[in-house]
């Protein structure tokens, strides 16, 4: 299996803390069209925290539609509905994205797609 690596790295120890709740989130989403967080290392003396996450091989949507020119209806459904099934599924979990956009949405080849970047996600409580 295949990793990518998210290094933060910040002074600002709030910001840290930050991208740990960002893992923590994340970490308690399994879904086939949200991106899969593996584990978390922190190195409070350099200032860094390292985000270990699924690879995805794929691209920003926007610029998948860039290189195509555009998706055809069949493809634009099935790509429409995974993004709707993974936001319902954060729904369901109580986590509030926050910030859904295209550079947000990755997509592969086989147009599978997958949410990313949970920087302002919210847990919501009952």
């Amino acid at each position: 299996m295949r990793y990518a690596v998210k290094v933060v790295r910040d002074n600002d120890q709030e910001k840290l803390r930050a991208h740990e709740n960002e893992f923590q989130i994340l970490s308690r989403c399994k879904h086939k069209n949200i991106v899969g967080a593996v584990e978390i290392f922190k190195d409070y003396f350099k200032n860094e925290v390292y985000q270990v996450m699924e690879f995805v091989e794929g691209h920003e949507i926007l610029d998948t539609i860039a290189s195509m020119g555009c998706y055809d209806e069949a493809d634009a459904q099935q790509i429409y509905r995974q993004i709707l099934e993974g936001i319902a599924y954060l729904h369901e979990q109580r986590i509030c994205h926050r910030d859904i956009k295209p550079s947000n949405i990755l997509i592969t080849k086989e147009k599978r797609v997958y949410i990313a970047d949970f920087n302002v996600a919210k847990h919501v409580p009952l």
